[in-house]
């Protein structure tokens, strides 16, 4: 026994996998959106923290051999995290990115600034590019 269908039923499974296609796309370029994001910003991270572990290994040698406490020179320090981010600036794959270094005889503190342009998560909801910060922080220590 065969079942028919009723004239008005003829390309209904049609428009839903029509639907359903449109929502996984949308949803595959939403994923791909955030997916650069987080790549960007493990980046950036990774190269705040290296320059500001650069800029932390710039002792003051004056101050460590008169015996007096572990410092910073910061002026050698800010040279040596500067240096290290133009060394590193071909793992930003394109982004455009402002540095802040700031240097102590404490310690260093680098932040990275950039943004990333959405591509179909705009078309969607509209919206500004992600901003994204990262800043890192290192200090001078003696091994143990």
């Amino acid at each position: 026994m065969t079942r028919r269908l009723h004239r008005d039923e003829d390309g209904t499974i049609t428009i839903w996998v029509l639907g359903l296609c449109v929502v996984v796309l949308m949803l595959g370029g939403i994923g791909l959106d955030l997916w650069r994001a987080t790549s960007a910003r493990r980046a950036l991270g990774q190269a705040a923290e290296a320059a500001a572990i650069a800029g932390a290994a710039q002792l003051d040698q004056a101050a460590y051999r008169s015996g007096n406490r572990v410092r910073l020179d910061p002026a050698r320090a800010r040279a040596a995290a500067a240096a290290h981010l133009d060394a590193s600036s071909s793992s930003f794959d394109g982004l455009e990115v402002s540095p802040s270094i700031n240097a102590a005889p404490t310690g260093v503190r680098v932040e990275l600034r950039s943004s990333i342009d959405l591509g179909l998560t705009r078309v969607l909801v509209g919206g500004e590019p992600i901003e994204l910060r990262v800043v890192a922080r290192s200090a001078p220590m003696l091994g143990s």
